[in-house]
C-alpha cells in the first residue's frame, strides 16, 4: 500500500514538473528552433501608396488622456487626408464626452457612443468606418510619428489579417515585469515568424475589415478574439518588434491581480469557443503548438505547482520546505517576484471563473 502511494506521488511529481518545465523553459527554446527552421521571411511586402485607415479609440473614463491622445494621433506623419479618426465613448461616467466635444473644433474626428464593452465599441466603429484597414488603439497610450506608417505595411500581404505593436512599459511597481515583458514580446515575434502570435495586443493593432467582418457579440476580449477569428479564417496575425506603443503600467498590486484574473477568464471562454482549433493541424503550427502552449497550458500552472509541491512535501518534507523558502527568498530579494504574482492571479482567475464572478468586468481599464 505504501509503495503504491509513493509510486503515485512520484508519478504526480514527475508529470507536474515536466509540465512546468515545458511551459517555462522548453517552449521558448523549441519555438526559437522551429522559427529558425520553418519561419516565414517574406513579410517585406509593403504598400506602394498610403492606404486609407480608420483609427478607432475606445474611451471609458479617459478625461485625463483624450487631449494627449488626439495630439498624438495628429502628430503622425501619416497623410491626414487618408485618416478617419473615431473616438467611441463606452459609457464614461466622468467628463470624457465633454472634453471630446470641446476638442471637436480643434481636430478632425468623430465622436460616437456604444454600449458597454470594448468589443462593442470596435463593432460600432466597424459599422460606420469608411476604410478597409482598421487601427484600434487605447486612449492612455502614445506612439512615435512613424508608428502608424510602419504598423500597417505587413497588411499588404494577402494572408496577413492583423498586426500589433510591441508595448513599451514606461514604469512599473515590479522591476521583474519589465524583464518579463521584453521576453514575452520576443516570444510573440517568434510566433509571428512561425505562424501567428499567441495574441494581438489591443493597445495598438490594425486589421483588415473585410477579413474580420465583426467581432462576435459575446466575445469577452478584443485582441485574443480577433487573433483566433482571423486564424480560423486562414489569416495570420503578427506582433511587430519594430513598432512600439508606450503605456504606463498599472501601479498597484490590486490592479495587477485584477488584470491577470480578467485575462484568465477571457482566455478560458475564448478557447472554449474556438476549441476545435486546439491541436488541429488544419491551423498549422498555431493550432498544434502555439495556441495550446501559450493560451491553454499556462492557465493550469497553479494546479501543476500544487501537485508538484504537495507530492514533494510528502516524499521529501524537510528538503522541500528548505527549497520553497529559498525560492521565495530569491524571488523577493532579487526582484523576480512578478512570476509569483502571475501564479497567484491565475489562481484567483480560476476562482472567479468557477464562481462566475465576472460582473462589472466588461471594461476594467482604470485611468492611471
Amino acid at each position: 500500500m505504501v509503495i503504491s502511494i509513493n509510486l503515485t506521488l512520484y508519478s504526480l511529481f514527475g508529470v507536474s514538473i515536466t509540465f512546468i518545465v515545458y511551459i517555462l523553459i522548453v517552449y521558448p527554446y523549441l519555438l526559437r528552433w522551429l522559427a529558425f527552421l520553418f519561419g516565414s521571411k517574406d513579410e517585406t511586402v509593403g504598400f506602394l501608396d498610403f492606404p486609407s485607415v480608420t483609427i478607432v479609440v475606445p474611451c471609458f473614463n479617459e478625461e485625463v488622456n483624450v487631449s494627449n491622445k488626439l495630439e498624438d494621433i495628429f502628430k503622425t506623419r501619416y497623410p491626414k487626408d487618408k485618416m478617419e479618426v473615431l473616438f467611441v465613448d463606452n459609457g464614461s461616467t466622468d467628463k470624457t464626452v465633454v472634453f471630446l466635444e470641446n476638442l471637436l473644433g480643434s481636430y478632425s474626428f468623430r465622436l460616437i457612443t456604444s454600449p458597454p464593452g470594448k468589443t462593442q465599441a470596435i463593432n460600432k466603429a466597424l459599422a460606420i468606418s469608411s476604410a478597409e484597414i482598421i487601427v484600434s488603439t487605447d486612449c492612455d497610450t502614445s506612439w512615435s510619428k512613424d508608428a502608424l506608417e510602419k504598423l500597417i505595411q505587413p497588411l499588404a500581404c494577402k494572408n496577413i489579417g492583423a498586426v500589433c505593436a510591441t508595448p513599451r512599459i514606461r514604469k512599473s511597481i515590479f522591476n521583474s515585469k519589465l524583464n518579463y515583458h521584453i521576453g514575452e514580446w520576443i516570444i510573440r515575434s517568434l510566433e509571428s515568424e512561425l505562424d501567428t502570435c499567441s495574441s494581438l495586443d489591443g493597445r495598438l493593432m490594425a486589421f483588415k475589415k473585410s477579413a474580420l467582418g465583426t467581432i462576435r457579440e459575446d466575445a469577452s476580449t478584443d485582441d485574443l478574439e480577433i487573433t483566433l477569428a482571423l486564424r480560423k479564417k486562414g489569416f495570420r496575425s503578427l506582433a511587430l518588434r519594430d513598432v512600439m506603443i508606450e503605456e504606463d503600467c498599472l501601479q498597484t498590486l490590486a490592479d495587477e491581480l485584477k488584470q491577470i484574473r480578467r485575462r484568465v477568464y477571457q482566455s478560458l471562454f475564448s478557447i472554449a469557443h474556438y476549441r476545435t482549433m486546439l491541436l488541429n493541424p488544419r491551423y498549422g503550427f498555431f493550432g498544434v503548438f502555439i495556441l495550446p502552449s501559450r493560451r491553454l497550458f499556462p492557465i493550469f500552472l497553479p494546479f501543476s505547482l500544487i501537485l508538484s509541491l504537495g507530492s514533494a512535501l510528502f516524499l521529501w518534507p524537510i528538503p522541500s520546505i528548505i527549497f520553497i523558502c529559498m525560492t521565495l527568498f530569491i524571488c523577493f530579494f532579487t526582484g523576480n517576484s512578478y512570476k509569483l504574482v502571475q501564479v497567484y492571479g491565475i489562481s484567483l482567475g480560476w476562482i472567479d471563473t468557477v464562481l462566475l464572478k465576472t460582473k462589472g468586468d466588461i471594461w476594467t481599464r482604470k485611468p492611471l
